[in-house]
């Protein structure tokens, strides 16, 4: 299977929290965020 793109990131918002995914060669990240102000602040900072 050819590769078209290595590094990609998806989230998934939902009503209680979003969950982050990072995917590069060098990095495989997970990450969950509430969705009060201070947490969807700390998303956007990361």
């Amino acid at each position: 299977m050819e590769i078209v793109y290595r590094d990609v990131a998806a989230i998934d918002i939902g009503k209680r929290q979003s969950v982050v995914h990072v995917h590069t060669p060098k990095l495989k990240e997970t990450r969950s965020f509430g969705m009060m102000t201070a947490e969807v602040l700390a998303l956007a900072d990361w």
